[in-house]
């Protein structure tokens, strides 16, 4: 009796040899040379058949899973099933506070949506465009425009007529991969030869529709285009026969490339204007392309367990990250956990894709709007800025010249590298900074490195207010060394005489888990006692009085040592590399001194 098994070879060779190997447990075939003969060409054909299908198994398998697919249309349509689309490509965007002066007391004026605005950086020149319809508010001699929202796109509009013979459903595709949707509009006409026409919107929650709600569903094909399509007059307003559709968008042309312009210009007119003012509120942030595979299989996962809804504190990072482009991370805790504790009220704390804050015009007009729509009415919001946190590095790398094709700089160069690329792989919320994760990096980029020490230090920064004594409390939630705190020099009058200082520990300590700051010439004479720091919980507190500074830098710089060789972050902590700045004690930190070893 022939005795078979499930074949479980995917190559092509191994499936062969295992087909003639079974055949040869045939008697009439235990010894027939299948090299060049007929028979032979007959198991090619069949393993490669086998091997197809194989192939074909795993394939359509695979792709039914959103943690084993491979495509991106795969993904999609996947997400498409959880009531997730995915993000577009978006253009980088800005917001200003424009003021018209000149333009009349009484008549409003408007800057309507496709307005031109100049500006550009280090990439170039770029033109922007408004995306909204804004209308001034009148104070005094002037119009002001507040929070006007502005891309680097370039304008498009297309039209589509309903006919439900050719197209049953009615879904529209629009013909432009990298359409931002964010800028989309849709209006519905009557007719070609029509003018009027009624703006629709995008449905979110089809729970407030009914069959008049004019409103359009959003949803990416299997191309990557974008389809739009309505309601069946249930849920939803659906267009007749022979209405037209028109859409407006910009396309995100520049991605991020226009990410980082400060300046804008306007060459056209607002009415009657003699003066046009611009101040940038928010400068542009947040182009990109379109959602990766991977963003979108963990994006619709958590859409789908938020299901719209901000109740816990994962719910409102999904929901701010899902609504605005230009966020990077969320942290966000309640404020029980906050100190000292807050009952009724969550805090948020947004890092941007582009800069390190992002304005309070921003939060109050675009993201606060979105939460308190999917947040308890009970529950205040408060945002938080993120608090950076700067390292530095000095770094002594032993390798061996006879073992290496690179110099002392080439492998300086490529120490340097793998650090900022590991602190800006962690420049995120929640992130911590673990040295043997970074000393195995550097390790590992040249055979020539035998061993690797490194020096770090930790610091933030401060900005009082000049001539005035400014109070301030700042938490590292990391343990400090004793007598490794130290900071930039600036000028400060004390007994009415003018001292260029810098801030270190006095050597008075109130307790062992104490320490006293104070302020020192360059001499080493102590002006007077500003403050102290709990060692234990790197928590500051100290009041200084800043005349003026001696660098161009407008802040004070406070460095110091911790206990452990990694660092934590908590709440709105972000670790960041510094800028090579010098310190008080004369050492750059923040530069590779690389140390030769021959053998």
């Amino acid at each position: 009796m022939t005795i078979t098994k499930p074949v479980t070879q995917l190559d092509f060779d191994a499936l062969k040899a295992e087909m003639i190997t079974f055949i040869k447990t045939n008697e009439a075939f235990s010894d027939y040379n299948f090299e060049g003969s007929a028979l032979n060409a007959i198991a090619d054909l069949l393993a490669f058949n086998l091997h197809s299908n194989a192939f074909y198994g795993n394939m359509v398998h695979n792709e039914s899973f959103m943690d084993t697919l491979q495509k991106r249309s795969s993904g999609v349509s996947k997400a498409k099933e959880m009531g997730y689309c995915p993000r577009s490509a978006v253009a980088s965007a800005a917001f200003l506070n424009v003021t018209a002066t000149g333009v009349g007391l009484n008549n409003q004026s408007t800057i309507g949506r496709g307005t031109g605005f100049t500006s550009g950086n280090d990439n170039g020149a770029y033109t922007f465009y408004a995306t909204e319809n804004t209308n001034s508010v009148v104070q005094g001699v002037n119009h002001v425009f507040n929070n006007l929202r502005v891309v680097a796109g370039i304008p498009a509009s297309n039209y589509f007529t309903v006919d439900t013979m050719s197209n049953i459903r009615s879904m529209f595709t629009i013909p432009n991969s990298l359409i931002d949707t964010s800028t989309l509009k849709v209006f519905v006409r009557s007719s070609l030869a029509s003018i009027d026409r009624e703006e629709y919107f995008l449905s979110k929650n089809v729970f407030e529709l009914d069959d008049s709600s004019r409103v359009y569903f959003l949803q990416e094909s299997y191309d990557g285009s974008f389809q739009i399509y309505f309601g069946d007059n249930i849920i939803g307003k659906q267009p007749t026969n022979g209405n037209v559709i028109d859409v407006d968008y910009f396309v995100a042309s520049n991605i991020d490339l226009s990410d980082g312009c400060r300046v804008f210009g306007f060459e056209g007119t607002i009415g009657t204007a003699t003066n046009i003012a611009i101040e940038t509120s928010q400068v542009s942030f947040g182009g990109a392309d379109k959602e990766s595979l991977d963003s979108i299989k963990f994006n619709a996962f958590s859409n789908n367990t938020t299901k719209g809804r901000a109740v816990s504190t994962s719910d409102y990072a999904m929901r701010i990250k899902e609504d605005f482009n230009f966020v990077k991370s969320v942290s966000v805790w309640g404020g029980e956990d906050n100190v000292p504790p807050m009952y009724g009220k969550v805090f948020v704390s947004i890092q941007p894709v582009s800069g390190y804050t992002i304005s309070d015009e921003v939060k109050r007009d675009l993201i606060t709007p979105v939460i308190r729509k999917a947040s308890m009415m009970t529950i205040g919001v408060e945002y938080t800025d993120p608090t950076y946190l700067d390292m530095y590095f000095i770094t002594k790398v032993k390798y061996a010249q006879n073992q290496t094709l690179s110099t002392k700089s080439e492998i300086e160069a490529l120490v340097k590298a793998a650090i900022v690329d590991y602190i800006n792989s962690i420049s995120n919320f929640n992130k911590e900074y673990l040295e043997s994760a970074l000393v195995t990096k550097i390790s590992s980029i040249d055979p020539g490195i035998k061993s690797v020490n490194m020096e770090k230090r930790l610091g933030f920064k401060l900005t009082p207010l000049l001539g005035i004594e400014t109070s301030h409390i700042k938490t590292i939630f990391n343990a400090i060394k004793p007598n490794s705190i130290t900071s930039s020099s600036f000028n400060t009058v004390w007994g009415g005489v003018v001292y260029t200082v810098s801030i270190r520990e006095t050597g008075s300590y109130t307790s062992e888990r104490f320490a006293k700051l104070g302020m020192y010439t360059p001499d080493g004479e102590l002006i007077r006692e500003v403050g102290y720091v709990d060692l234990e919980t790197g928590s500051f507190n100290l009041t200084i009085n800043v005349n003026s500074y001696v660098t161009e830098s407008r802040h004070v710089s406070l460095q110091f040592s911790v206990v452990s060789d990694d660092v934590s972050t908590s709440r709105n902590q972000i670790l960041k590399m510094a800028k090579t700045i010098e310190s008080s004690s004369g050492l750059n930190y923040n530069v590779v001194f690389a140390e030769t070893y021959v053998k």
